[in-house]
């Protein structure tokens, strides 16, 4: 099936399409196209500087998109010549997949599971639940059930929203590939799967299933307790890293799968126990992260016979004429109401603004606490003789982070970069300057105050090293790219006394001397020698900085590297059986783990590193970051949980 006309606005992640208008995201942009004539598409409007944009759904005048790590927008489209952002939500994580069904909106964050959000009101989208997977990349809403692509697990996992801030488990489905792309039609479940397929038994080129994932699978949910497979569609074996998602629309009696670098293939399915290839795109030829290969098929619109393919290399063409004139994507609207109480927990422990809270710093002279409040801005929160606060910083921005030098506040505001305030008491904040990173917004920064320099988050997967000895004029030092995704936190939130600091990529993590930035980084990696490579903590572990040498959380335990010449030691927690995880600070000889995934936070005793003593440990409401003391308490920020406090003796709440 040629391609027959090729726009080149640029790299293009999907696409989608509303009456005779077609739109379609790529490159920090939205675009909106009349196809009035529908193999002539001419730009109408466009919208940029929306971040990592990955999925678009369109509803009632509104266009959402997820953006990893910037969260959803909200566009509205009602007049198409003159959009605007009306909302900008602030997801628990790295936001993927999407839809969007009635007035329930529905996001994966990847091993972060997915999040239920309230769109009644389309302009304050508000948060009703999340609910874990083991790797959820792409859902979709049907009646008062969401089906979601649970990726390395291979599994269809049904869930029941009606009571949507409870979400439960139905059912799942073992596939044969990673679970992706979700289409629901009538009865009938169809998934677009990839990677390698289920019999894998060692992750090697010569293992059968190496590669073998790719597919189409048919569903039968007439049952949604007891689901059945109908049918597989199995596409040419090949892995690749990356790009790795799968997307799959059935029109009529066809499918549409998009299976990236092997192009988009067209199954026809009109006898679903027995579908047949019907035709097959390959995209143009390119160079992609260094490698020769066919533009990768990120997703796709099926128009009035024709197809929209949103390649890196542009927007592409196909002629469909074989599809009826009247072809047209069905789906049926979800009638899920959100819930009208989805209240706080109101306890004198918790500090809530109603908006996620991320990380915290103390001022210790002033007896206060400054928040980043996600889209709440930042807020200062009074210490002592009660929990109380306000919003002390409005910004356009959401904020990830706050972090004190010398009566200067810096503000990681995503998008809106890293800013600087000046703070005194009973003066508002003064603003002084901001630095934007080049690969994207900033999301966390971590201060060494004697060398006066920083180390920022930015964007997908940068680290930047800054000078900010001179707050109106900062300057850019230093920056490092690593193989896999940064989530949340990734820099070790303490700085070795000699001025190394860490940081960790999905696949690797590295330490750095930021004193001697830019001159010699002298870049080591960490975990060398654990087995045979440097292995990477994960996204949710870390690790942080002993007097001599580092401990890290892995595999459920505490690993500790005393020298460059040491072989680390594994030490599993002497007095409990559960597991330890999470992002670690260490404070005196107590190190705090607070895992944002499953919302726990752990105090361990490491005065005796040979037998490292459980303190106490909570099971939280949220998704906790890097925990903090003050004189007798421990401050916890834990997203939509609220800033909570604990007796640092035995973790009871403070009050």
């Amino acid at each position: 099936m040629p391609i027959f006309k090729s726009l080149n606005i640029g790299s293009c992640m999907d696409a989608a399409i509303h009456k005779d208008r077609l739109f379609v995201i790529g490159h920090r942009t939205f675009y909106v196209f009349d196809i009035k004539d529908p193999k002539n598409p001419i730009v109408i409007d466009s919208i940029s500087n929306l971040g990592n944009v990955r999925q678009l759904e369109i509803q009632e005048g509104y266009a959402y998109i997820t953006s990893r790590e910037d969260g959803m927008f909200v566009v509205s489209i009602n007049d198409v010549h003159n959009m605007t952002i009306v909302a900008h939500y602030d997801s628990v994580e790295l936001a993927t997949g999407l839809h969007i069904s009635g007035k329930i909106g529905a996001i994966t964050n990847r091993i972060y599971g997915i999040e239920l959000v309230d769109i009644s009101n389309p302009k304050r989208p508000k948060h009703i639940s999340s609910t874990l997977t083991d790797e959820a990349q792409s859902l979709f809403i049907h009646k008062n059930y969401v089906f979601v692509g649970d990726w390395v697990a291979r599994k269809l996992i049904i869930l029941d929203i009606s009571q949507p801030n409870h979400p439960k488990k139905v059912s799942d489905v073992q596939l044969d590939g990673y679970g992706d792309g979700i289409f629901i039609q009538g009865d009938l479940c169809f998934v677009a799967t990839g990677h390698h397929g289920a019999g894998l038994v060692e992750k090697v080129p010569t293992d059968p299933a190496w590669g073998a994932g790719h597919g189409l699978e048919i569903i039968d949910i007439s049952n949604m307790k007891a689901p059945k497979q109908r049918s597989m569609v199995k596409f040419p074996k090949y892995y690749q890293r990356s790009p790795d998602w799968w997307d799959v629309q059935a029109v009529g009696n066809y499918a549409f799968v998009g299976d990236t670098k092997a192009g988009l293939f067209i199954v026809d399915t009109k006898n679903p126990d027995n579908p047949q290839f019907k035709g097959h795109v390959k995209l143009p030829r390119t160079v992609f992260r260094g490698e020769a290969m066919n533009d990768p098929v990120n997703g796709f619109a099926v128009g009035k016979q024709t197809l929209y393919i949103a390649g890196s290399t542009g927007l592409h063409l196909v002629d469909a004429s074989y599809l009826p004139q009247t072809a047209t994507v069905k789906v049926e609207t979800s009638n899920v109401i959100p819930p009208t109480n989805n209240s706080n927990n109101k306890s004198r422990s918790t500090y809530h603004t109603g908006t996620q809270i991320y990380s915290v710093c103390v001022d210790s002279l002033m007896g206060a606490a400054y928040v980043a409040a996600g889209s709440g801005g930042v807020h200062e929160v009074k210490l002592s003789p009660a929990i109380t606060g306000k919003q002390l910083i409005k910004t356009e921005s959401v904020v990830y982070d706050v972090q004190l030098e010398n009566g200067k506040l810096f503000v990681a505001e995503g998008k809106g970069g890293l800013s600087v305030w000046e703070i005194s008491k009973d003066e508002k904040p003064k603003f002084l300057s901001r630095y934007f990173g080049k690969e994207g917004g900033v999301y966390q920064v971590v201060i060494d105050h004697e060398s006066k320099k920083a180390a920022l988050h930015v964007g997908t997967n940068t680290m930047d090293i800054i000078d900010i000895a001179n707050p109106l004029s900062i300057k850019r030092l230093f920056t490092d790219v690593n193989q896999g995704t940064m989530y949340r936190f990734p820099i070790s939130k303490q700085i070795e006394p000699s001025g190394i600091i860490g940081c960790l990529w999905l696949v690797d993590c590295y330490t750095y001397d930021i004193r001697s930035i830019p001159e010699n980084p002298n870049k080591q990696k960490v975990l060398l020698p654990l087995g045979a490579s440097n292995p990477s903590l994960g996204p949710i572990n870390g690790f942080t900085f002993l007097p001599k040498g580092l401990i890290a959380t892995y595999g459920g335990e505490l690993i500790i590297k005393q020298s460059s010449t040491d072989n680390l030691r594994h030490s599993r927690l002497v007095n409990s059986t559960a597991p330890l995880s999470g992002k670690v600070t260490l404070l005196n000889s107590t190190l705090y783990a607070t895992d944002r995934r499953e919302g726990k936070v752990s105090a361990v005793d490491i005065s005796d590193l040979n037998k490292p003593k459980l303190l106490w440990k909570n099971q939280l409401k949220g998704h906790p970051g890097y925990a903090v003391e003050y004189e007798d308490m421990v401050i916890v920020p834990a997203g939509y949980g609220g800033l909570q406090f604990f007796n640092k003796q035995n973790g009871t709440p403070l009050f």
